[in-house]
Parts: C-alpha cells; sequence; structure tokens
C-alpha cells in the first residue's frame, strides 16, 4: 500500500479532486472491510486526508 499512497503517485498531484481523494478512501475502507485485514490502513488514510485538506485550503 505505501508504493500506491506515496507522494507523487495519489498523493501530492493536482490533476486528482478532494472529491477523488475521498472516493478512494472509502474504497480502500471497504476493500480492508471485505477482505478481513486486521487494524487499518492508517498512513494511506493519513496521507489521504492531508491531501484533501492541502485542496481545500489552495495549497
Amino acid at each position: 500500500m505505501s508504493r500506491v499512497m506515496r507522494q507523487g503517485k495519489v498523493t501530492g498531484r493536482f490533476d486528482v479532486s478532494a472529491d477523488a481523494i475521498r472516493n478512494l478512501m472509502g474504497a480502500l475502507e471497504t476493500f480492508w472491510d471485505k477482505s478481513s485485514l486486521e487494524g487499518l490502513p492508517e498512513k494511506s488514510l493519513e496521507l489521504m486526508e492531508k491531501d484533501i485538506k492541502r485542496k481545500e485550503v489552495g495549497f
């Protein structure tokens, strides 16, 4: 997961909207639940949440 969500792959891109990131977060959480994976994808969700905030503020 860290290879996909690292800076420049999904996060930090200017051509990805905040809504698209929210959709991705929901899909990740759904996948995690359906796959019965332990814990949460905390680092990935954290990176996406930071990107949403950055896009909403305009930086």
